[in-house]
């Protein structure tokens, strides 16, 4: 399946408005640092180490691509030791806002034709005090001086007088302010509560003006300013405080200007696609994204990326509201490119929340603009989705698009129809080989067109494949290799690639610690899940979860503990609660209960011709345990039957556990050499893999053949001692495995089995030491012991 969000490249307005650039108090502020950091190095003649120059510069972009601070918050960041700006450099710089505010206009113009001095061209050499022209410092003093230079004098002194008062309104505001956390990213500084003043809505921002403002103002509504900064409340990024004047209307005075606006919503959808933990919570999120909105209305993507906040969280409401909203007010220049995208992601929206026949509607619109329009890119994208969701008519459809998307040069289409197509072979029971090879194309197309999250798609299918084949070990490795791949990207800024396939690959090992009893590890790795994917594919470690938590319950015979983690599986999958309801019936003894449980999984699953509800892992699963849960006749039908669907489906696994039972069977029936030649073959794949209860229960039915086999032999007779012992040893063995696993009642039955095998050929104190530990177990835990009698009644 392709990402819920990757027609969002598809969907960038074509947005030519230019919008005008700011002079506020927090660029003086800027300048005035960037002027201090000069002036420290000029008075010592030396250099900066290049540990503080690297600290300097993650500053002065931290703070140019932030919303403005006041004075001061903007001395709390600067004041952050990650930052290593020393405090002379500190000092310096209140000593130069101080000059700035306790003299007059000239002095500002000084420092910023002081630090305009030193700029350089490219083409100059090294050199330590002075800034190249065309990097993020010398651009930002090339627009200011340029700002400047616009001026007429009255306006220069007006400038002045505005920062005169940013400066104040801190010194005479005494209230504690909460500052935010400054660092590298723009993201980890919205984070927190950014503060603002609150102005009459009838009067310009008292930190931010352009020249037509300025213009506008007379003295007498400058000194109106600087008297209401002193009176009203301060107001936080995320809520305007209580106002107690009567009938006046209050906006926040936040200068956000569209640049800092348009890498904030860039930032966000990355994280929001890519890696969750590094987006705001959604909460936060959503209420910087209703300010901006309220400050620029006109700008449409912040609707997009609040109807991916929305989706994060499943707000079908807010979803759907966003998402109209970014339709209606973006601007293409083909007003029917904005319908048919409309249409696509409404059908992405549906798929998101289980709407199928909602989506496939929007799908069949947006196809038909798509053909009107004569747009294949987005047609193509619209019949992936609508392969997706008709599972029947899926492999038809791959092929005759892989073909055209080659043509089209739509390769991101192209390498996840194949993946497509191989998922789908897999249910289908074709060879392994066919699907493998399906993959190694897929794998060409991305290595060579540079598709990051394809590859890694493609190695949670490789994952996938094996673990339906039963190589657990393999899926593990598999597994491994994805979440060891270097998936960071420093131009996004991230950390992780946290997608849908990293989090399955997580479960695998989780998965794969939970069969070799290693629970306290798999709880770890789940921790682990739990912490990166909060929100999004939280599903998936959810019934990871409760499927550890059912097993280990089941193991230790805590009927409630895992008939409760099973209901609690019904809100995920019901089709896999309803297979762990008649697991733990089968084994609580509850024969009738099991076998009913299986057929309710059996109708519910389908008949094959159903294809979406169809899933050959479940089917296979039920036969088993309606076969288990039968009379011997039945039994031996159900399992025949299940045998025939392994086959054809290709999974060998369930084969090989098919082919015990049957021996089982067989042993049951009197049939030992049939039974223990099928048990021999089955057990070469069981213990390929590491599942150690299947392990121990083929070591328990291979002990049994090798006790039924000599029973007609006399006591004396050497060759029984030597099975006996034999059997004794595997028993030994399948209870190391139990012990591993914490399956105290399958311990039980194996050493009350050892007991009885060391009294036959008169090893007693080997039966007293294995009694004794039977005695143990019974005192310690109290297990009603119900299952021996079916469990050795071939003996």
């Amino acid at each position: 399946m392709m990402k819920d969000n990757s027609p969002m490249s598809t969907l960038t307005p074509l947005n030519k408005k230019l919008y005008e650039e700011v002079l506020t108090a927090h660029n003086i502020s800027i300048l005035l640092l960037i002027r201090s950091y000069i002036s420290e190095k000029d008075a010592e003649m030396i250099s900066h180490s290049i540990k503080r120059r690297v600290g300097f510069c993650k500053l002065i972009q931290f703070l140019l691509q932030s919303p403005d601070f006041s004075f001061s918050q903007f001395i709390s960041v600067i004041s952050e030791s990650n930052y290593n700006l020393g405090q002379k450099i500190l000092n310096r710089f209140k000593m130069n806002a101080g000059y700035v505010i306790n003299g007059d206009v000239e002095v500002l113009l000084n420092f910023i034709s002081d630090t305009g001095s030193y700029l350089i061209e490219p083409a100059v050499g090294h050199n330590s005090i002075n800034i190249h022209r065309s990097c993020p410092i010398g651009v930002f003093l090339r627009k200011m001086i340029v700002f400047l230079d616009k001026l007429t004098f009255s306006q220069t002194v007006k400038v002045y007088r505005l920062y005169q008062q940013y400066y104040l309104m801190d010194k005479n505001n005494q209230s504690e302010e909460s500052y935010p956390e400054s660092g590298p990213r723009f993201s980890s500084a919205v984070g927190e509560e950014g503060k603002s003043h609150c102005l009459n809505s009838d009067k310009p921002n008292c930190s931010s003006m352009n020249i037509d403002e300025l213009n506008e103002l007379n003295e007498m509504e400058i000194s109106v300013i600087a008297q209401s900064s002193f009176t009203n409340p301060i107001i936080t990024l995320f809520g305007i405080s209580s106002i107690p004047n009567n009938d006046e209307k209050f906006v926040e005075c936040l200068s956000w200007s569209h640049r800092q606006t348009e890498l904030f919503l860039a930032e966000q959808a990355t994280f929001l696609e890519f890696d969750e933990n590094s987006a705001l919570p959604p909460p936060e999120l959503h209420r910087i994204l209703n300010r901006i909105i309220l400050i620029n209305p006109d700008y449409p993507e912040t609707y997009f990326v609040s109807y991916l906040n929305c989706l994060r969280v499943k707000e079908f409401n807010g979803a759907l509201e966003n998402l109209f909203q970014f339709f209606d007010n973006v601007n293409f220049v083909d007003k029917k490119k904005s319908y048919r995208y409309a249409a696509l992601n409404l059908a992405i929206f549906n798929v998101k929340f289980n709407n199928k026949d909602s989506a496939i509607a929007a799908l069949r619109e947006c196809i038909m603009l798509s053909h009107e329009s004569s747009d294949n890119i987005c047609l193509h994208f619209a019949q992936a989705w609508l392969r997706y969701l008709n599972e029947d008519k899926r492999l038809e459809l791959i092929e005759s698009t892989v073909l055209k998307c080659d043509e089209l040069e739509l390769y991101q289409i192209a390498s996840l129809s194949l993946q497509m197509c191989a998922q789908k072979l897999l249910t289908l029971g074709v060879d392994g080989n066919l699907i493998l090879n399906l993959l190694d194309k897929s794998d060409a197309i991305n290595a060579q067109r540079v598709l990051p999250d394809l590859t890694l798609r493609n190695v949670a299918h490789r994952a996938a494949i094996w673990c339906s084949y039963g190589q657990f070990n393999i899926t593990f490795i598999m597994s491994q290799i994805l979440l060891n791949i270097d998936t960071s990207y420093a131009v996004y800024g991230l950390k992780n690639y946290n997608t849908h396939d990293v989090c399955i690959c997580i479960c695998n090992i989780a998965n794969f610690l939970s069969n070799v009893g290693k629970y306290h590890l798999a709880k770890m790795i789940l921790s682990h899940a739990k912490d990166r994917f909060p929100h999004e594919f939280s599903e998936k470690w959810k019934l990871c979860e409760q499927i550890l938590y059912f097993e280990y319950s089941l193991h230790c015979c805590l009927w409630n503990d895992a008939y409760k983690a099973a209901c609690r599986i019904a809100a995920i999958d019901k089709k896999e609660s309803i297979l762990r309801l008649a697991e733990l019936s089968f084994e609580k003894g509850d024969r009738v209960d099991a076998a009913s449980k299986a057929d309710e999984l059996i109708s519910l699953i389908g008949d094959y011709n159903k294809v979406d509800n169809y899933n050959p892992y479940y089917l296979l699963k039920a036969y088993l345990i309606n076969a288990k849960a039968k009379s011997d006749g039945a039994s031996f039908f159900m399992l025949q039957k299940s045998l025939t669907y392994a086959i054809r489906y290709g999974y060998p696994r369930f084969r090989a556990l098919i082919q015990l039972e049957i021996a089982k069977l067989q042993l049951h029936l009197g049939f030992v050499t049939q039974a223990t030649r099928l048990v021999e073959n089955s057990s070469v794949l069981i213990f390929s893999e590491y599942r150690y209860d299947e392990q121990a229960a083929a070591l328990a039915l291979l002990a049994k053949c090798n006790v039924a086999s000599v029973r007609h032999l006399n006591v004396s007779d050497p060759q029984r001692q030597i099975n006996i012992k034999s059997a004794i040893s595997k028993l030994e063995s399948a209870k190391v495995l139990y012990e591993k696993l914490e399956c105290t009642s399958k311990i039980k039955d194996v050493v009350y089995l050892q007991a009885i095998l060391a009294n036959e050929i008169d090893l007693y104190e080997a039966r007293n030491k294995y009694a004794l530990e039977f005695r143990k177990i019974d005192t310690e835990y109290g297990y009603t012991y119900n299952c021996t009698s079916e469990f050795y009644s071939s003996l």
